[in-house]
């Protein structure tokens, strides 16, 4: 969304040599562009302070829809209890109750699918601005709803802006920032999903069926407009569409503070970058076959969208009832501390993850996760198969499940969200971050289902089981497969990536190779062998 003034500047910007980062560059009166003053260049973690602002400014929309995403994730708890006490325009039965809240999950599916057109052709910013629309119909249908069906339809496009948000917020965000940035600003959405489910159980109980439905409207409103007027254009996504002046006029509003050498080397290696990965993926068919991203696709397929296996959806949108069905006491009090433990957890992943590293704080945090529904089966196990008090055991669901959601705040969900932004080619990304939605939301819809229809029967045990083997093998993986990406540019992760299986490759080139030659080398002696003995 660039003006005939932006493109002005841009155009002032160009370079005629091709990316020599060390040309000086021109403004538009051909005088030498002022370098940045030493209190711009003293930014957090030596970003530049205009330079922050400037990409805060362009993710400040991402921040209020996702604030506004997580109230439409915890409307369900105390919207739903409103509805069963006859607080609300009718009253749902129990099998209605039900597909309300797993209805928002499979709205992810349309939200993510959808969308992937107007990403590919039309831009970051206007698909990204979907989510707050489907957001301000939730809420309409939601306000006038005067049967489960106007709920049906209403959380689904709940979960239809969720989609939109998940899939494609931390792409933009990992285009868009630098490698400082980029994990912050990641971070703090991650953040604030469960903010606004914190939100909405505290001030839920407070207001009216109507007041609820309403309360995420001026989110809505401010994301909208900033949208209009504050989001930028990834450059890489100028880039691929050969618009190389436009994505540097951008990436020099984002990087402003920053020396312009500096932002031209950038701009250099995005436009090498996006190039290379045009001419390796033709064609959709081809877009997986470069080296390093089959490799990339399947940690971000299985990270980001099979959260639900890990237990987190499921715990979200049963916290209340888990706690009513083990007995703890006061369980919409247990509701909000383990929601505000995750809400703390993240912030003080915000701090961790650029000194820990992705490798560790995600397999650390999946092994408390597993411990954490290891005590959960066993404690459902032994209360709905052996005959023993559980009084003096009462807070152990409390405590697993405070434990459980401070690793996932803590590195679980943070750190596969980042991991999103960092690891997939510019191509790789417009098929495999929709597919890992599609997977989210089949997962999601189906463990919700599961664990309700396990519930009636008495057996919570067996999901919170798989749940354990599930952080498990996360864990497992992360050790064997996920690579560190702290403090590298996406250029050089991807470059990190693909040298990485070319060497592989190489390897077993050799391998094979040398077991050729092994078998040549014994068929001659057996040739020979058997000249000797013919004579």
């Amino acid at each position: 969304m660039l003006t005939h003034k932006d493109a002005e500047t841009a155009a002032a910007m160009a370079v005629t040599d091709k990316g020599r980062a060390e040309e000086t560059p021109a403004s538009s009166e051909g005088a030498e562009a002022p370098r940045p003053s030493p209190r711009a260049a003293a930014g957090a973690a030596g970003v530049p302070w205009p330079s922050v602002g400037c990409q805060c400014l362009s993710a400040a929309a991402l921040m209020c829809q996702t604030l506004a995403q997580g109230m439409a994730q915890g409307w369900s708890s105390p919207g739903v209890s409103k509805l069963m006490h006859g607080e609300g325009p009718f009253v749902p039965t129990a099998e209605e109750r039900t597909w309300i809240v797993s209805l928002f999950e499979l709205g992810l599916l349309p939200g993510s699918v959808v969308s992937w057109a107007v990403f590919t052709r039309l831009g970051r910013p206007y698909t990204l601005s979907v989510a707050p629309l489907a957001f301000l119909v939730w809420v309409l249908l939601t306000y006038f709803a005067s049967s489960a069906g106007h709920l049906y339809a209403a959380r689904l496009l709940a979960g239809t802006g969720m989609g939109v948000n998940f899939t494609f917020s931390s792409i933009y965000l990992g285009e868009m920032a630098t490698p400082v940035m980029r994990s912050v600003l990641i971070l703090v959405m991650t953040l604030l999903a469960p903010s606004g489910q914190l939100l909405a159980f505290v001030i839920g109980p407070q207001l009216t069926y109507w007041q609820e439905a309403l309360s995420p409207l001026p989110l809505i409103a401010a994301s909208l407009l900033l949208h209009l007027f504050c989001t930028r254009e990834s450059p890489f996504f100028l880039a691929m569409e050969g618009r190389h002046e436009d994505a540097e006029a951008v990436l020099f509003k984002l990087r402003r503070g920053h020396e312009p050498a500096a932002v031209r080397e950038e701009m250099a290696k995005i436009r090498r970058s996006v190039q290379r990965q045009m001419e390796e993926a033709q064609s959709w068919r081809d877009t997986l076959s470069p080296p390093g991203v089959k490799r990339a696709a399947l940690i971000v397929m299985v990270l980001s969208g099979s959260p639900a296996l890990f237990g987190v959806t499921t715990v979200l949108s049963f916290t209340q009832s888990i706690f009513e069905e083990a007995g703890a006491p006061i369980p919409k009090v247990a509701s909000m501390l383990v929601i505000g433990v995750k809400v703390v957890m993240i912030v003080v992943s915000m701090y961790l993850v650029e000194r820990l590293g992705r490798r560790v704080q995600l397999s650390a945090t999946a092994i408390i996760n597993f411990i954490a529904m290891v005590a959960m089966s066993g404690y459902f196990f032994v209360k709905e198969h052996l005959t023993v008090d559980l009084g003096p055991a009462k807070w152990v669901p409390l405590v697993a499940l405070m434990a459980f959601m401070a690793a996932t705040g803590g590195g679980v969900i943070p750190v596969s969200h980042v991991l999103q932004g960092e690891l997939l080619s510019q191509r790789a990304k417009m098929i495999v971050a929709p597919l890992s939605a599609v997977l989210l939301s089949a997962t999601s819809f189906g463990t919700q289902q599961a664990f309700g229809a396990l519930g009636k029967i008495g057996e919570y045990f067996i999901p919170f089981g798989v749940f354990a083997l599930t952080n498990l093998f996360i864990a497992v993986f992360t050790i064997l497969v996920v690579p560190e990406t702290r403090g590298r540019t996406l250029v050089r992760v991807q470059d990190e990536l693909r040298e990485r299986a070319l060497s592989s490759t190489a390897s077993r080139q050799q391998l094979v190779e040398h077991g050729q030659h092994e078998q040549d080398q014994d068929g001659t002696l057996a040739e020979r062998e058997h000249a000797a003995g013919s004579a």
